[in-house]
């Protein structure tokens, strides 16, 4: 579920999604202003999906083919398609290396693990939730430092990011409320363990 729309993926790989479609999150074509959608709808020329996620303003799919398509609100390059423009459709994310096999969406940014088990992200970094050491917003892929290999999940949130690599569970982002797990309150701008549980 992203901020004010929904999205459910069917098992013959279409996707459907309803509510706001405002920034073109609803994938349609159709968005801008206040336009919602009370019922759902199927997301254009899209098929063969294996997983969804959505952020705010955005929704990003897998696809059999590995492909990782992205539409809605680009603002800080969160679509991966190498520009800031609003999609209303799927748009392919550019300059991806390796497979992508999870994809998670943030509120402003996007990451995925890759089959090699890498961390990439893209999109906002404001508090550093890409992990690649600034805070630079990235319209494209960028490697999270230190989690080049032996990533098996990620999970985004608004403004922050977890992996588990092995065994531990290392965060990088914001971290005004202490949500990096580190114990401190300081944002993180590269991976940081999780603290203080096995």
């Amino acid at each position: 579920m992203g901020l004010i729309h929904s999205c459910a993926l069917t098992k013959d790989g279409h996707v459907w999604c309803w509510g706001s479609n405002g920034y073109g999150q609803l994938g349609n074509g159709k968005g801008g202003g206040l336009a919602h959608e009370v019922e759902p709808v199927e997301v254009w020329k899209l098929k063969d999906v294996t997983s969804i996620t959505a952020g705010e303003r955005h929704t990003c799919a897998r696809t059999g083919g590995f492909a990782v398509k992205c539409w809605g609100d680009n603002s800080y390059g969160q679509l991966g398609d190498g520009t800031t423009e609003r999609r209303l459709l799927p748009v392919t994310v550019r300059g991806l290396t390796g497979i992508a096999v999870h994809v998670a969406a943030g509120a402003f940014h996007t990451c995925v693990v890759t089959v090699e088990g890498a961390a990439k992200c893209w999109g906002r970094n404001l508090f550093g939730q890409l992990g690649d050491g600034t805070t630079l917003d990235r319209v494209k892929p960028r490697s999270v430092i230190t989690l080049r290999s032996d990533v098996t999940a990620i999970t985004a949130g608004m403004s922050h990011t977890c992996a588990l690599k092995g065994a531990r569970a290392k965060c990088w982002g914001s971290n005004g409320a202490g949500q990096l797990g580190d114990g401190t309150k300081t944002n993180r701008l590269i991976p940081v363990n999780v603290i203080g549980f096995r």
